[in-house]
């Protein structure tokens, strides 16, 4: 259990510090392990070196391409040294290097022997602390897509689960950024977006609409049905880049399907090149699957509480009609009412006698803050309007 602890610490420095180091561009360290542990690495072999100085630079103190130069040598860090691999399943995953710093030292076999042995165990051990590791990661992640499960369940109002959709999205996938894009036809609307800001994006506001053939991303989903994964932006030559989306070096997305079809897509962006993984793409999958049943339930939701209203005015509008002593007095109701079901700025009434050229405005309702050329009484000609093309042919006008 110490040793799981000490190693995901381990590993974890090491992912911060490697993507760190990236984002800044410092270049990889020209010398990263010793003498004999690269040799290890290269030969898959154990490597006893009694005298490093006479085996590795025969003993004349120059570099490593031969060089004389004070610019050329480097100091060797110990006077002998016995480097064992560390296999696991027959795959080199790191080197024992023991080291004598203080005068050359002769390795017996016995000693070679018991180095080898302690790398086995040491293999076995990594091995059960990179298998804690995954199941302590699984844990997490099942759990967080429980959590996310339950918030998503929680409302049905369709702003609010787009919030929470990208709050939860941060806990199953960690990322910089990430925004929900919706299918409408031939274009795809973004409608929601967290974390952009930091970046100044200015050019991918909320309620951006692009035509459906820009997106690269959403052709390849649609065609495998699967999440896709972009490790480096930088080298993915189907890669589209949007101005001011520079920073965004590694991205991840997954489709949102209800009954086998792609309704939009989930997309996680993040500033550090190599951040996402396959695992990072099952993971979004797992989630969107999730969303795209949150939202059918949100539309289906929105579906019946739009009937509802529109059933409600519809009653409103033929109890107006049936009560007024005549439809002047009545339209102010009838046009409230009529607003909920077609949002329209003019509701007119209109007058005409068969045969005749013009029409009469019987009355008008104009909505607040509104005015209107005509009043009460005015009379139009039936030619060449939109009114008299209804009356002289008895069909609805668009």
């Amino acid at each position: 259990y110490y040793l799981a602890q000490e190693w995901e610490q381990f590993t974890r420095q090491r992912r911060d510090l490697s993507a760190e180091y990236r984002r800044l561009g410092v270049p990889p360290l020209k010398r990263a392990w010793s003498p004999e542990m690269e040799i290890a690495l290269a030969q898959e072999r154990p490597v006893v070196l009694s005298d490093l100085e006479a085996e590795l630079l025969g003993g004349n103190g120059r570099g490593e391409d031969g060089g004389n130069g004070a610019g050329d040598r480097f100091t060797l860090p110990a006077r002998s040294a016995l480097a064992v691999p560390i296999k696991l399943r027959g795959e080199v995953v790191g080197v024992l290097d023991l080291q004598a710093t203080e005068e050359p030292r002769r390795w017996t076999d016995e000693e070679v022997a018991m180095v080898a042995a302690v790398a086995d165990q040491m293999a076995l051990a990594l091995e059960n602390a990179r298998l804690l590791e995954a199941e302590r990661d699984q844990r997490q992640i099942s759990e967080a897509l429980r959590e996310a499960a339950v918030a998503l369940s929680a409302t049905l109002e369709f702003d609010e689960l787009v919030q929470r959709i990208l709050e939860q999205v941060g806990r199953v996938v960690p990322g910089d950024a990430s925004n929900l894009m919706l299918i409408e036809g031939d274009e795809v609307r973004v409608v929601g977006r967290r974390g952009y800001e930091h970046f100044q994006f200015v050019d991918f506001p909320p309620e951006r609409r692009v035509p459906r053939d820009m997106l690269n991303t959403l052709r390849r989903m649609a065609e495998t049905g699967h999440p896709i994964v972009i490790p480096d932006t930088a080298a993915d030559p189907d890669w589209r880049l949007l101005p001011g989306s520079e920073w965004i070096r590694s991205y991840v997305g997954a489709p949102i399907q209800v009954r086998g079809e792609i309704i939009g897509l989930l997309n996680v962006d993040s500033a550090t090149p190599g951040l996402f993984t396959q695992e990072h793409a099952d993971r979004l999958a797992a989630f969107a699957a999730q969303v795209g049943i949150a939202l059918q339930n949100a539309r289906l939701f929105e579906e019946v509480q739009t009937r509802a209203r529109h059933e409600h005015a519809l009653r409103e509008i033929a109890a107006a009609i049936n009560t007024s002593e005549n439809l002047v007095e009545g339209l102010p109701t009838i046009a409230g009412y009529l607003r909920q079901l077609v949002p329209v700025d003019t509701l007119s009434l209109v007058t005409y006698v068969p045969g005749e050229a013009e029409y009469a405005l019987f009355a008008v309702d104009v909505g607040e803050g509104r005015s209107h050329f005509a009043r009460k009484g005015t009379r139009l000609p039936v030619e060449g309007t939109g009114p008299g093309w209804v009356l002289t042919h008895g069909e609805p006008w668009v």
